[in-house]
């Protein structure tokens, strides 16, 4: 947790210092007539690949707006602490990677409306009866996504926490016996047990997150063009339809 906190701290300060000075209107995108999406393509339905193509509800979003915006729209896989971090680096205009709203992350980006409320859950093996609640979880070794907030969450409060890169790695991890169960989010659990059939989802929820995309923290200019998009897409019901799209392609 230390270590997640200290490398988005770290991002904040050092954009803080090169941001300096600089219009709000000349944040806009970082190369013209494109947009660039960081994302960690391993976390159906937000993004995942298909057909050697990144697809998901983050970028049927993401499409939206750069085509009302004229621009084209450029994905860049990467993993998911690294993608975060991109818009600070100048390597892209926003992440979207199924990205939780929360106060530390706000140290170090700039969140658009949230479009989405999920809850985060734990993966077991198919049958296991002994995780029941937070209290029982946190007596096992539980596997996150690394920068996950599950990660900022139970790290130092679990009696062991793995952080793995993608969930199928962890997914893996927990078939082999390596880990006793997974924290992540609900829909995407509900299409990780699709593809592994030994998983199964726990019956209870362990909190809500808001999910958001994520920007270069004094980007204004940048959010100002795509939050009125974006609130547009969720008034009009579009993201849902997004949302039920991708997970029935799970089915």
């Amino acid at each position: 947790m230390k270590k997640v906190l200290a490398m988005l701290l770290a991002a904040a300060t050092m954009l803080s210092l090169t941001a300096c000075g600089k219009k709000a209107d000349e944040q806009f995108t970082v190369e013209s007539g494109k947009l660039i999406m960081s994302t960690e393509a391993g976390f159906a339905p937000y993004e995942y690949v298909e057909d050697g193509k990144i697809v998901g509800v983050d970028v049927d979003i993401a499409q939206e707006i750069a085509d009302q915006l004229g621009l084209e729209l450029v994905i860049v896989d990467m993993d998911f602490d690294k993608a975060i971090l991109a818009p600070h680096e100048g390597t892209a205009d926003f992440a979207a990677a199924g990205i939780a709203v929360t106060e530390s992350r706000k140290d170090a980006v700039s969140f658009s409306v949230e479009y989405l409320q999920t809850a985060q859950v734990v993966v077991c093996k198919a049958g296991d009866a002994s995780v029941t609640d937070e209290t029982s979880m946190l007596s096992k070794t539980i596997g996150v996504q690394s920068g996950s907030t599950a990660e900022l969450n139970y790290a130092e409060k679990a009696a062991e926490c793995k952080a793995f890169l993608k969930y199928q790695e962890a997914a893996d991890a927990l078939k082999a016996g390596e880990i006793d169960c997974i924290v992540m989010d609900n829909k995407a659990a509900q299409m990780l047990i699709v593809d592994n059939a030994e998983l199964a989802v726990c019956p209870f929820n362990l909190y809500e997150d808001s999910v958001a995309f994520a920007v270069e923290i004094d980007n204004k200019a940048l959010l100002e063009k795509i939050n009125p998009i974006m609130q547009e897409l969720i008034d009009s019901g579009k993201v849902e339809e997004f949302v039920e799209k991708h997970m029935a392609n799970s089915l």
